[in-house]
């Protein structure tokens, strides 16, 4: 609404690919033309369209040359109204949209920094702050986190809830294997007025870990499909359906979401669920819980949320699994049989996580530290009160056996020499 009523002289979205900088572009388009815009493609690669009397001009991707025109050209072209060390002169009847990558427009305006001194520094600051100014939007998606909390929800939790929504499984009602299917079955867990609220938390609190582990920026491509994995695969119905008619078990069980939610079994997994492979909840231990569900096979089980509108072919499947289970003593196969008990648990475990009614799901995240360092990050915690603490572990991960000595200083190790017999290091205040 800020854009199409005028507040913008121009709008910069950066980003990697996948965040979205097309799609809001193509979506304020669409919004436009329901307001009686008449939009023009004729570039190729942006829109042009006037509304209530103001032009809008678009960009759909400022990285690239456009057919004989490279970009370097098309780049000062549009920009071209923003010139000049004073932004009091940029006119201001129309609107640019432009969607870039954030380091080929650093580089662009920091090239010709001497025909947009104003804008260049703008940009700069726009792309930490986030602040408008003289007219100038920089909406930097690097900063965009798919699990903050909004009072909406996070981006995760709206995106799982779009997904599952009944509208779209109407088509179910139809199926023959409805009662049985994994897909369903995982979009009525979801569903679930009780439970599905807490499966997204649980679900939420696997993909936080993994963002703060900090190895990719999960964008909105990243994030729609591995959702898409997690409750459909990569099966259609007639697979779906063959796979069924075929009994295989092994595959059905891989598919149902509290195993598909990192990928499964599946050995290509595509990135985002190869990390979250890392926090998988199914390989961390606990002896009584994990003796507990090797031996006894799964049934009805009142600490488990109930599920009235799914189902049971999960825990009839699981069942069947246990019962297969070799038990025989000895050293002819024991590795095969150890692996087989441990796979296993670890879809139960999994299961149990998403499941339980209680908060024992939190005991089963893998980091010892993980809920400690969640309420950190969500400001339940104060962090000062740990800072303490984190200094000596700091310290002894730099080579301090008794870092008691230095007192309440961050001690860094300079440089390490090998075979050396000194150790020099720079003291830090704890302030």
């Amino acid at each position: 609404p800020a854009v199409l009523s005028g507040k913008h002289k121009l709008v910069v979205i950066t980003g990697n690919a996948g965040d979205g900088k097309t799609a809001f572009l193509q979506r304020l388009e669409n919004t436009a033309a329901g307001q009686g815009a008449s939009l023009d493609h004729s570039s190729g690669n942006g829109c042009q369209f006037e509304l209530k009397k103001r032009r809008f001009i678009s960009n759909y991707d400022g990285s690239q040359d456009e057919g004989d025109v490279q970009n370097d050209i098309v780049l000062q072209r549009f920009f071209e109204p923003f010139t000049g060390d004073d932004p009091t002169e940029w006119g201001d009847k129309e609107t640019r949209l432009i969607a870039i990558n954030e380091g080929r427009l650093v580089d662009f305006l920091e090239g010709a920094s001497a025909d947009y001194p104003a804008l260049y520094a703008i940009v700069l600051q726009g792309l930490q702050s986030g602040v408008l100014e003289s007219g100038v939007a920089v909406v930097n998606l690097n900063l965009r986190s798919v699990v903050a909390h909004t009072e909406e929800g996070s981006i995760l939790r709206r995106l799982v809830q779009r997904m599952t929504h009944p509208a779209l499984w109407a088509g179910c009602e139809q199926c023959s294997i409805k009662s049985k299917c994994y897909a369903r079955h995982n979009a009525l867990s979801f569903q679930d007025s009780t439970a599905g609220p807490k499966l997204v938390d649980r679900l939420e609190t696997l993909y936080t870990l993994t963002h703060l582990r900090g190895r990719m920026h999960i964008t909105l491509r990243d994030l729609g499909s591995a959702l898409a994995y997690m409750l459909v695969g990569t099966r259609d119905c007639s697979q779906i359906h063959a796979l069924y008619s075929a009994g295989q078990r092994e595959d059905i069980i891989q598919s149902f979401y509290f195993n598909s939610w990192m990928g499964g079994d599946e050995p290509n997994a595509d990135r985002l669920l190869q990390l979250l492979k890392a926090v998988d909840v199914g390989h961390s231990n606990q002896p009584v819980l994990d003796r507990q569900l090797d031996f006894v096979a799964p049934q009805e089980d009142q600490s488990l949320f109930g599920f009235d509108s799914r189902g049971r072919t999960d825990v009839e499947i699981l069942r069947a699994l246990h019962e297969n289970l070799p038990r025989e003593v000895g050293t002819e196969g024991t590795r095969r049989m150890f692996q087989q008990h441990r796979r296993y648990v670890a879809m139960n475990r999994r299961r149990v996580f998403f499941e339980t009614r209680d908060t024992r799901w939190k005991s089963l995240i893998g980091y010892q530290a993980g809920e400690r360092m969640m309420r950190l990050v969500t400001g339940e915690d104060d962090p000062a009160k740990l800072l303490p603490s984190l200094l000596v572990a700091i310290n002894r991960g730099e080579g301090l056996s008794t870092p008691e000595r230095i007192g309440g200083n961050l001690a860094l190790q300079v440089r390490e020499v090998p075979n050396g017999t000194v150790r020099s290091y720079r003291l830090f205040s704890a302030d």
